[in-house]
């Protein structure tokens, strides 16, 4: 195997006629700063990866600081923050997913990962209002108010302009 040099001379030979030898270093220095940025990004996950598995060899105090850090690496982009959920859900450590949570919803976009990964932390979502605005009255009944918030909330996000869920959202005149 040649390589990378024997290729792009060959490349170059082909296209002589119509690229001049000036543009070739040209092209490749647009090249590279167009992939540069996902490179940079994959990096980064990489290393947040890494960063999140090796947490669980350190104490208590110095493995929650580096399980953020890693969180703090990929902040901004909305695979890597879905790559550090995933790994904390699969290694059965799900403390930082709520943040992780949080920041893809401000984010926008990555809207069926936010869902799967809520799923696989909190269990699956109603299929309807309804159904949402009868399990949060159960729980109120049952006397679980913090569980029926959190539910009630999610649904929210769910199912914004339901009148079901917005009348169980009001506060209560006796509460």
């Amino acid at each position: 195997m040649g390589g990378l040099g024997p290729l792009l001379s060959a490349i170059a030979g082909l296209a002589e006629g119509w690229v001049p030898r000036w543009a070739w270093p040209v092209l490749l220095a647009v090249l590279v700063a167009a992939v540069w940025p996902s490179v940079r990004r994959n990096t980064r996950t990489e290393e947040a990866r890494k960063l999140f598995r090796t947490a669980t060899r350190l104490a208590y105090a110095a493995r929650i600081a580096q399980e953020d850090a890693a969180v703090a690496r990929v902040a901004g982009h909305a695979l890597g923050l879905v790559a550090i959920a995933d790994l904390a859900l699969a290694e059965g450590r799900p403390r930082v997913v709520p943040g992780v949570l949080d920041q893809l919803r401000a984010l926008g976009g990555a809207t069926e990962h936010v869902r799967r990964i809520e799923a696989a932390l909190e269990g699956p979502q109603p299929q309807s209002a309804m159904e949402a605005a009868i399990i949060v009255e159960r729980l109120r009944a049952q006397g679980q108010a913090d569980e029926a918030a959190r539910r009630l909330d999610r649904a929210l996000r769910r199912w914004p302009a339901d009148p079901e869920l917005t009348a169980l959202a009001a506060p209560r005149d006796g509460s």
